[in-house]
């Protein structure tokens, strides 16, 4: 018999580089939507700046949110009637059918072309969306109100979408 010494060999470990976060969490039959929307978004790490529910029932039944956070929280918005967007990078949960909103008022000297109309077979309420061209307004941004009072269209809108350009000669 021979005693050989032993030799180091590297073998490579898998590894996720980023963390696959679940959550697990059971509420009990009389929880709010509201206490189920902050739980579910505390045991997984996510930061939700504003919550403005349509309406806060409570549960039923007893209920286990278990599986992706956002997927479970896009739920539970969804039952209560309200929307969940990210405005300037900021997660929020807002009452789409809420009046205490600020109103920008646009007539046709500050439209830089007429507003055209997109029909969007993804958009849920079936309707479609109108774009306006403007000179840059930092305090429009998503969900902040417009006043349109112009030849070409009128009424009350609110910002689904937008996008700041700046193009060396004019900012729109």
């Amino acid at each position: 018999k021979e005693t050989i010494k032993g030799k180091w060999r590297k073998k490579r470990i898998k590894t996720r580089a980023t963390k696959v976060v679940k959550v697990n969490k059971t509420f009990r039959k009389g929880t709010d939507y509201k206490t189920l929307i902050k739980g579910i978004a505390s045991q997984s790490g996510i930061v939700i700046s504003k919550i403005d529910l349509a309406k806060n029932p409570t549960l039923k039944k007893s209920f286990t949110a278990k599986g992706k956070p956002l997927t479970l929280l896009k739920q539970v918005v969804k039952k209560t009637g309200s929307i969940m967007t990210y405005i300037q990078g900021k997660l929020e949960i807002i009452n789409p059918k809420s009046t205490k909103r600020t109103w920008y008022g646009i007539d046709d000297q500050d439209l830089l072309q007429p507003p055209s109309y997109n029909e969007s077979s993804d958009d849920s309420s079936g309707k479609g969306t109108w774009e306006i061209m403007v000179p840059l307004v930092p305090d429009i941004t998503t969900n902040v109100g417009i006043h349109m009072e112009s030849k070409y269209l009128k009424g009350y809108f609110y910002v689904k979408a937008g996008q700041h350009t700046f193009d060396m000669d004019k900012a729109q």
